[in-house]
């Protein structure tokens, strides 16, 4: 046989001794105060953040295209002066010497190669002279030995010397990869934008509902 317990009434020194429930406006001000935390202290140094990584990232895309206009300038001057010097140590070398008197001296014949050829056993190292700020916009002339080679950072303190052709597809490399990063903070920086908005629109309906704001 089945018995109905049907609860009874709180007794009025119950209903006394229990907590009222907490007005609405108090509940209120609690969610602003929560969400102007999380505004304060989440979303907006997240977006300075990544704002900050975005703006590192075009700077790295900015070096990487300077220093292939850089090389590229430095190229086509070494090719000048390389011209220059091997057109006349070629110039030297098929000049036929004289003896004291004057008399043509006999040599042995020439090997059957092209001026070309010659100009380029000649060839010296590529070498420039540049401008080097030393900071404060302060620069002093400097000399590159060597200009068919250089030196390229790829990170973690490591250096590795390089060809013009190795360092040109390692920077374009580089580029790509930096363009890329960059798409996904700014993709990151629209979404953290976005929840700012919408965050502040709640405080914004929170306020004027329930405060009267």
């Amino acid at each position: 046989m089945a018995f109905l317990v049907y609860p009874s009434a709180p007794s009025p020194s119950e209903q006394a001794a229990a907590p009222p429930p907490p007005a609405p406006a108090a509940t209120a001000a609690a969610g602003v105060l929560h969400l102007e935390r999380f505004l304060e202290s989440v979303l907006k140094p997240s977006l300075d953040s990544v704002l900050t990584q975005r703006d590192e990232l075009y700077t790295t895309v900015a070096q990487c295209a300077q220093l292939r206009w850089l090389m590229d300038d430095m190229q086509a001057l070494s090719r000048y002066h390389s011209f220059i010097e091997a057109s006349t140590a070629a110039e030297a070398a098929a000049a036929v010497p004289l003896s004291a008197d004057g008399r043509a001296v006999s040599a042995p014949p020439p090997l059957p190669t092209s001026r070309r050829a010659q100009a380029d056993a000649c060839k010296p190292r590529q070498r420039n002279k540049i401008l080097v700020d030393l900071g404060s916009h302060f620069y002093t002339q400097g000399v590159v030995p060597d200009a068919s080679v250089v030196c390229m950072s790829i990170g973690c303190g490591i250096v590795l010397p390089m060809t013009r052709d190795e360092a040109r597809a390692f920077l374009r490399k580089k580029e790509s990869v930096a363009r890329r990063m960059i798409l996904s903070t700014s993709k990151e920086a629209l979404r953290i934008k976005y929840r700012i908005r919408l965050v502040t629109e709640a405080i914004a309906r929170l306020n004027e509902r329930h405060l009267g704001l």
